[in-house]
């Protein structure tokens, strides 16, 4: 396979080796390594950012229009749903099976919440979210923390 001077640069670099050196390895001047190695770290970190964005929690919702009329689990379905929706998830993420950082943190405050504005115990979160309540510990002491 034939690579690029440019990636072999980058792959040099990234070893350690001076740029001066690799210049003199691949035959080029030492400005055109240093501009080389430069264009792939800013589409590194372009492609950091890009990843980043994706899982960027939305901007929280209004807070919930009025809720009279509502019985207390619909009420807590709303909150359910607006957490989810600042995370840019959806509640079957949350008590889905998937252990992405993005999904995890929801899945914390979620919990966080129901404990501690609902009073509910750990069992009965446990239930709802489809866990043990064992790991619903584990996920409120984790949520407070962050």
């Amino acid at each position: 396979m034939v690579m690029h001077w440019a990636t072999q640069a980058r792959d040099m670099r990234e070893r350690g080796m001076r740029v001066t050196h690799i210049a003199e390895i691949i035959g080029t001047t030492p400005a055109k390594v240093h501009a080389a190695i430069a264009e792939f770290d800013a589409e590194k970190r372009a492609a950091s950012r890009r990843r980043a964005e994706n899982y960027a929690p939305a901007p929280f919702p209004s807070l919930l229009r009025p809720s009279f009329g509502l019985t207390p689990v619909d009420r807590r379905t709303r909150w359910l749903r607006a957490i989810c929706e600042h995370h840019g998830v959806t509640w079957e993420d949350v008590i889905g099976e998937c252990r992405a950082q993005h999904l995890v943190t929801a899945r914390w405050a979620c919990a966080v919440f129901l404990r501690d504005d609902w009073g509910m115990s750990y069992t009965q979160v446990g239930k709802l979210m489809h866990r043990d309540h064992s790991t619903i510990i584990y996920s409120i002491r984790r949520g407070r923390r962050s």
